[in-house]
């Protein structure tokens, strides 16, 4: 007894979400069903490979046809994630990824206005410095600049994550981006956590959350001019006092900016994998 294929009955759907499915049809020379069906599934290749996505056989339909010693068999692959596969423990595949942000924001300590006007005729010529107190001191103040978390989903194979990429893992977080990385030039991501979870025996669901922030360059701070700072630096100001003519008070003059780098780097694209 053989399963023998149908010619041109081979039909293939492929999808924008590359949720793809695949179909052929064979015709049995087996009078029961079980065994019509023992020599489908021996006939039909068990994976199919559509755009470079591997499908698997989700529902095998047996038919009868007008001879008795001979069925019909209507055989259909889907990947993983498909409306049609019965895994629906496993809704993606091996190297999937998923992608979120969220947009928030945070608050932030500045010195400097970009932009200040005083009023009253006794008032002290401070230039930019904000809240600076009667010893030249500068108290500055509390903003609120935008915050954005980048989350990355990634199904990984098992023979990548394996105990010594996993501590690489553990210590590449609390870096910034060495290399351009997603699109980011370097220092503009801070890796915050990794979360990783074993997916039957296949793979790892692995979770990656980035601070993204904005490489700055040509500012002027306190009057000083041509600052360059990667997102994730510090900047701070250092402030000597003088005589103010006018209010005949102290008022702060700034004598150096310093960019702190606080974050060390790492090249994310070798050790993430992703």
């Amino acid at each position: 007894m053989a399963a023998f294929e149908i010619l041109n009955s081979r039909h293939t759907t492929r999808k924008l979400d590359k949720k793809h499915e695949y179909e052929r049809q064979y015709v049995v020379n087996n009078p029961t069903e079980g065994g019509g069906m023992a020599d489908v599934i021996a006939a039909a290749p068990p994976l199919v490979t559509v755009d470079g996505k591997q499908l698997r056989i989700v529902d095998i339909d047996m038919g009868e046809t007008d001879n008795f010693a001979w069925r019909v068999a209507t055989v259909n692959w889907a990947t993983k994630d498909s409306r049609k596969s019965k895994e629906a423990t496993q809704p993606t595949e091996t190297n999937d990824s998923e992608i979120s942000f969220s947009i928030g924001g945070q608050t932030e300590q500045i010195q400097e206005a970009f932009a200040q006007t005083k009023y009253g005729p006794s008032a002290a010529d401070l230039g930019n410095s904000i809240n600076v107190q009667d010893d030249g001191s500068v108290s500055g103040i509390d903003i609120v600049v935008p915050k954005m978390t980048l989350t990355r989903v990634h199904y990984l194979p098992d023979s990548v994550v394996h105990p010594a990429y996993q501590i690489d893992l553990r210590r590449a977080v609390g870096k910034t981006n060495s290399d351009s990385f997603l699109g980011y030039e370097p220092g503009e991501l801070l890796l915050l956590s990794v979360v990783g979870a074993k997916r039957g025996e296949e793979d790892w669901v692995v979770t990656f959350d980035f601070s993204v922030g904005k490489n700055k360059t040509g500012l002027t701070v306190a009057g000083i001019s041509d600052i360059s700072k990667q997102a994730h630096d510090y900047l701070w100001v250092q402030y000597e006092q003088e005589e103010e003519t006018t209010a005949k008070r102290m008022k702060p003059i700034g004598v150096g900016v310093y960019v702190a780098k606080v974050y060390e780097s790492a090249n994310f694209g070798a050790i993430l994998k992703i």
